[in-house]
């Protein structure tokens, strides 16, 4: 078996770009075919380890109709947002703003 303390130490470090350029290097000094196979397999390996998952895109449609229909189950949809905007209510309304009202 084929033992290299440095990149061993930085595979169990987790880094392993940095392991398989070292195995790389260990790969060039060997003399023997067979050794230099299993230098490139635990480079291959580590080259394995290294490449980052892939992440899905989070679709942002399937939220914005998740919360569409929330808001119409709550009764808080677009309908009922449009009623509470014409609503005129009933009673006075105090016109006079920030004017000063008469005192006695």
């Amino acid at each position: 078996m084929l033992h290299d303390h440095l990149a061993e130490c930085l595979e169990k470090k987790g880094l392993y770009r940095r392991a398989a350029e070292r195995w790389a290097k260990v790969m060039v000094q060997l003399s023997d075919d067979q050794k230099r196979k299993i230098a490139a397999q635990k480079r291959a390996e580590c080259l394995r380890k290294a490449r980052r998952t892939s992440v899905a895109p989070v679709n942002l449609t399937e939220i914005k109709q998740a919360v569409n229909r929330l808001h119409s189950e709550l009764g808080m949809g677009f309908e009922e947002r449009r009623i509470f905007r014409r609503y005129k209510g009933t009673g006075e309304q105090n016109t006079s703003g920030n004017a000063r009202s008469k005192k006695c």
